[in-house]
């Protein structure tokens, strides 16, 4: 994709067509159409956060699917991933209609190792396009997943090729629609090995993949027009507040499971790769009574280990860590892994902490921790520069009532007739597509400080390259090792650094809120040869 004009065209005509009613495919239905949906069901049966019982044995240990390799080369992983409508019971004994990958959310997992050469033959079995993003991957950029000349349509096929160059932990998932696409079901973990063992003994693996999803009582996802959430607040005002958040889910699922059991030998510390594919949920993790470190943040290794207290590690939508778990001497038979309260603004103080999973263990635990290489990753230093242009992120509050663009009409105050119909998130003042292009060469460091301009934190993505988070002008918020996705707070500024390679082009950067994204909070990067 050498321009841009491919590019806005198709996200102009699906994400930001769907600010104020649904998208439609092809044949002109609304995605609900297409699945023949009941009627919207009564808002006020739809419980505010289930709690659901411990889950099924059965569901113990949940663990994606694997793919089948297709192909006997050992430097070639070669797969088959199919798009499509199945059901899946997030709740016992109410079936939810799903999109999956391969017939199940999360979709299989993909292993490689560094140097991989990568064949995904994809089959669009939906009712409308999508797009595959290969998240945090350095792929190239026809293979990024934007979409560029509308995607992959409804029944046809398109084949991924790329090389995977980096380790850590990754992930896939649509880039056309991806509110809506995403919340219905359509992601999974990518794993990428490190060349040589983090540790002296071998860590047993769990691939931990996050989300939380909207459900009406009897199991049937919520309606995405979001009309019928405050009812008593008017249907416009229910659409306003989870547009302007972001869309969080009353059911909390990981791997596809509400509340499972984890179960942990203590005398075996644990890898966990987890990856957090809500929408717009923030997970402050805790796990009481285990000692836990951070290995790798969304860049692969950090240079050194980071101790998780029990107050929690934050990672934001499109955010991944990979922790090593380990029991103590003092580590109960069962401790709840929990998601503890996170206040991102606009009243989500309030909000209560959720229990994930329920981890069980047996056996002894050893006497010493595991022992760590030091480093664990070396890093170069990238070269100082003195310009940091700034990247303002900023959002504009609706009110219920207004009208398109410029708020109510007639003898409203005049302080409301600027007021958008619909809230408005930006990027140095500009909702894509129509936005400015950030320059940068292949090969230049680049610096730029995040500017949260807004009262609420936004998670920022950048699409192609990893950067660096040194201080900030005033000193704070650096954070070792290399990021894809990282927390912006509110009021508050973050500094990146990266230095792009031979891949020049134009490449997105976005809030990974996906209701925020879908609505213009996109910036490009021009990366010139």
């Amino acid at each position: 994709m050498s321009s841009l004009r491919p590019l806005c065209l198709i996200v102009c005509t699906t994400a930001l067509a769907a600010c104020g009613n649904n998208a439609t495919d092809p044949a002109g239905a609304t995605p609900d159409a297409a699945l023949e949906a009941d009627a919207a069901p009564d808002p006020a049966a739809r419980p505010a956060l289930f709690a659901p019982d411990p889950a099924a044995p059965a569901d113990d240990d949940p663990q994606p699917a694997e793919f089948e390799d297709l192909n006997p080369d050992p430097a070639v992983v070669e797969v088959d991933l199919t798009a499509s409508e199945t059901t899946q019971a997030f709740l016992p004994g109410a079936p939810t209609r799903v999109w999956a990958y391969n017939g199940r959310v999360p979709g299989p997992t993909l292993s490689a190792r560094p140097g991989d050469r990568v064949i995904v033959h994809f089959h669009n079995r939906l009712p409308e396009a999508t797009t595959i993003h290969w998240h945090g991957l350095r792929v190239p950029l026809d293979q990024d997943g934007v979409p560029v000349d509308g995607g992959v349509a409804p029944g046809a096929d398109r084949d991924y090729d790329f090389v995977v160059p980096d380790a850590g932990t990754f992930w896939y998932h649509p880039h056309v629609r991806s509110d809506e696409q995403v919340e219905r079901g359509l992601y999974g973990a990518i794993r990428v090995a490190e060349a040589a063992p983090v540790a002296e003994v071998e860590l047993p693996e769990r691939v931990l993949v996050l989300d939380d999803v909207l459900l009406e009582a009897d199991g049937a996802l919520a309606d995405f027009d979001y009309t019928d959430d405050d009812a008593h607040l008017g249907a416009h005002a229910g659409h306003l507040g989870t547009v302007m958040l972001g869309r969080e889910g009353n059911l909390l699922l990981v791997n596809g499971v509400a509340n499972p059991a984890l179960h942990l030998d203590r005398a075996r510390p644990e890898r966990w790769r987890v990856v957090n594919a809500a929408n717009a949920r923030y997970l402050n993790l805790s796990l009481p009574g285990y000692r836990v470190r951070r290995l790798a943040s969304s860049g692969g290794l950090l240079p050194a280990p980071e101790a998780v207290p029990d107050s929690g590690l934050v990672l934001v939508p499109g955010e991944r860590a990979d922790l090593l778990v380990e029991a103590t001497a003092d580590t109960p038979d069962t401790v709840v892994l929990r998601a503890l309260a996170y206040d991102r603004g606009h009243g989500t103080d309030s909000r209560p902490d959720v229990d994930l999973a329920r981890v069980q263990a047996t056996g002894v635990a050893p006497a010493a921790p595991l022992a760590l290489p030091e480093p664990l990753r070396a890093f170069e230093p990238l070269e100082s520069v003195a310009s940091h242009p700034r990247v303002v992120l900023n959002e504009t509050v609706a009110i219920p009532g207004g009208h398109e663009a410029h708020g109510a009409t007639g003898d409203a105050p005049a302080e409301a007739a600027e007021a958008p119909a619909e809230p408005v998130f930006t990027i140095n003042g500009e909702v894509f597509p129509e936005v400015t292009p950030m320059e940068a060469g292949v090969g230049r460091t680049v610096s730029w400080d995040i500017v949260n301009d807004s009262q609420m934190d936004h998670p920022f993505h950048l699409h192609g390259f990893f950067f660096a988070v040194p201080p900030n002008a005033a000193g704070r918020n650096a954070r070792p090792g290399l990021h894809d996705t990282i927390n912006i707070p509110r009021r508050d500024t973050v500094r990146i650094q990266f230095q792009p390679d031979d891949r020049p082009g134009d490449w997105m950067f976005h809030c990974h809120i996906l209701e925020h994204a879908e609505r213009g909070m996109i910036g490009v990067l021009r990366v010139a040869p």
